[in-house]
């Protein structure tokens, strides 16, 4: 039925067509569905309420005739790839502490420490290596003489060696 296929559509365009324009589209929906429910009603602007409701895992911010919509659900992916960001931050503040130049070479160690993470710097070890300027970036059992390194929702002993 295209009443109520145009209701979906409406409702997956809302976050990004702005408030006036969710309004225009509801009313026009809301007139057509009372339209086909009662052929012959009529039917003014001031007969529809129009509402509007939060969408789950969006946030959305109005300021005059500007509308913004983020997605703000967290993937898999999007967790991995922040956990490997923050671990190239921890590496670099590593670097300064030990008075390395930028372009000093170094060698990472890290003690295993949970799938999630252990997964995170397998999968962006590229990135981590070339961003840090590390020749080896290694997971072992144990390290010794490991620089504990806390990150938001967990801690890894690192040890950097200069190459």
């Amino acid at each position: 039925m295209k009443i109520f296929e145009t209701i979906l559509k409406i409702q997956t365009l809302a976050p990004s067509l702005g408030q006036d324009a969710t309004k225009r589209a509801a009313v026009g929906i809301e007139i057509k569905l009372l339209r086909f429910l009662a052929p012959g009603f009529d039917l003014v602007l001031e007969d529809v309420l129009i509402s509007s409701e939060d969408i789950a895992g969006w946030s959305v911010a109005n300021d005059g005739p500007l509308t913004v919509a983020l997605d703000i659900t967290i993937t898999d992916d999007l967790k991995k790839e922040g956990i490997a960001r923050d671990f190239v931050n921890r590496i670099q503040n590593m670097r300064k502490d030990m008075g390395l130049e930028v372009l000093d070479k170094i060698g990472i160690e890290v003690e295993k420490d949970g799938e999630v993470v252990t997964t995170a710097i397998t999968e962006f070890k590229d990135y981590i290596r070339v961003e840090t300027q590390a020749l080896t970036l290694e997971f072992k059992e144990k390290v010794a003489d490991a620089t504990e390194v806390d990150m938001d929702e967990f801690s890894l002993k690192v040890k950097i060696s200069v190459k």
